[in-house]
């Protein structure tokens, strides 16, 4: 629980010192790329801290490479 509080307020931080100054110069699509990296990784991060196991990308990532370059 601790480190979703942390977590949180690392977002916050994050938020007012790089996200509010694009929102202010109206860059939409970096400010909505932001939006949605940072949604995702906080979702991550409380599944995470909940004990929520997320299976690991390794097999999925090995199998388009193999099928890529023919390895």
């Amino acid at each position: 629980m601790l480190f979703v509080v942390i977590f949180t307020i690392a977002c916050i931080i994050y938020i007012i010192n790089d996200i509010v100054p694009i929102f202010e110069k109206k860059e939409w699509k970096l400010f909505w790329t932001y939006i949605v990296v940072m949604g995702f990784a906080y979702v991550l991060a409380v599944m995470i801290a909940f004990g929520i196991k997320i299976p690991s990308p390794a097999g999925p990532l090995k199998m388009i490479v193999t099928m890529i370059f023919r390895i």
